[in-house]
């Protein structure tokens, strides 16, 4: 078995404070388990286009197995995981509770948030992401 590692240099602020812009991480790409909490780097949905992929660092704060609680606001929807408040935009209510059965995450989706929420590009625009478009995972 063997294993790959990469550096990654972090563009951008979104996971401030934990990567600042401008450091070198290692990710490691092969044969490695990916919990809640951990930092990947993924394939996401371009902001401005949404068929077009860009990369991106982030990190896992659900996925497979994590229980949901959605509660409608007057203006949003908070979506209630792991201890994580997190307020998401109507439209994506349908794009997430199709991988949801019974309040419980049922596919191999994660969601991802950045450290610097007011920033931050991340699920709460796009919703979740495939596990083939994690590309590894960010070593410290």
């Amino acid at each position: 078995m063997s294993t790959f590692v990469s550096n990654i240099n972090v563009s951008g602020h979104s996971m401030s404070p934990t990567l600042n812009d401008g450091d070198w991480k290692l990710v490691i790409q092969q044969n490695y388990f990916i919990k809640n909490n951990d930092i990947v780097i993924a394939m996401i949905p371009s902001q401005t286009d949404k068929n077009q992929k860009i990369r991106t660092v982030k990190r896992i704060v659900a996925h497979k197995g994590d229980r949901v609680e959605f509660v409608y606001e007057t203006f949003y929807i908070k979506m209630l995981v792991n201890n994580h408040e997190i307020k998401i935009n109507n439209e994506l209510i349908e794009a997430l509770t199709i991988h949801i059965s019974n309040s419980i995450i049922i596919d191999d989706v994660y969601f991802l948030l950045g450290d610097n929420y007011s920033v931050s590009y991340d699920s709460r625009y796009y919703g979740f992401i495939n596990k083939r478009d994690i590309l590894g995972k960010v070593l410290f």
